[in-house]
């Protein structure tokens, strides 16, 4: 995982609020993909078009991070996931 973390510029271990946010991500994931739960908002991908949309999140969280220098700043990353809801859900 070193080297993945070096090789992509983040931090590891991931702070604690990341981990968090990962376990909730992966709870959804399993409640609404896995166990079928009513009222899913995830949309299934090819495996290309997730590849693209990670690249993409991933590449806009990285360039706040350089900017910020703290990839831990909550504002910041608001900003970023506001910016994927606009691009991907086209608010």
């Amino acid at each position: 995982m070193i080297a993945i973390a070096d090789k992509f510029g983040f931090e590891y271990p991931m702070p604690k609020e990341v981990k968090k946010v990962d376990n909730e991500a992966l709870q959804l994931e399993w409640d609404y993909l896995m166990l079928e739960k009513p009222g899913s908002k995830f949309k299934h991908l090819t495996i290309e078009d997730a590849e693209e949309m990670f690249l993409d999140i991933f590449n806009n969280l990285a360039m706040v991070a350089r900017t910020k220098k703290n990839i831990g700043n909550l504002d910041n990353l608001k900003k970023a996931v506001d910016s994927f809801d606009m691009q991907y859900k086209g608010e």
